[in-house]
């Protein structure tokens, strides 16, 4: 006989979020998007943007995009994708920490994606999975990730720690 001795994705959440401030979130995103770029040779001339207005959070940068070969395990908590350190949880974590909602596009030479990311429905269904909406061949001269947010977790405290 056996019994589950696993952790619920509702536990997983709550963790994630008393895990981290608002501040190292954010950096946890720069933090990706600087690996990224590292990846693609000299780091000079890529940018990363952030934005908030509102309720509303964008962070944007010309790094490259997802790797396709990589797309599941940059989504799967614990997976590193092509990382040789870390945990797997930066994007994810930060994600779930600044708000409940979020739009992620990824634009490369190779394939171009949608993932859109409702942490609260995500928490209460039985699986793991999110959906990926793979986009037409993008025209786009720049490649990289974009994720809006909206529907910050708590507007008031992400004020005051950024």
């Amino acid at each position: 006989m056996k019994i589950d001795g696993g952790f619920t994705k509702d536990f997983a959440i709550i963790a994630m979020r008393k895990d981290i401030t608002i501040r190292l979130a954010i950096f946890d995103l720069i933090d990706n998007s600087i690996e990224a770029a590292s990846t693609l040779g000299n780091i000079r001339g890529h940018k990363i943007i952030i934005n908030t207005e509102d309720n509303k959070f964008l962070v944007k940068d010309y790094c490259g995009g997802f790797n396709p070969k990589l797309i599941n395990e940059i989504f799967k908590i614990g997976g590193r994708g092509d990382k040789t350190n870390g945990f797997g949880v930066g994007m994810k974590r930060a994600i779930i920490k600044l708000g409940n909602k979020a739009d992620i596009f990824s634009y490369n030479n190779a394939e171009s994606y949608h993932i859109p990311f409702d942490v609260e429905k995500w928490g209460i269904n039985a699986d793991w999975s999110l959906e990926i909406k793979k986009l037409n061949k993008t025209r786009k001269r720049t490649f990289g990730v974009e994720i809006y947010m909206d529907k910050l977790e708590d507007i008031e405290c992400f004020w005051m720690q950024v």
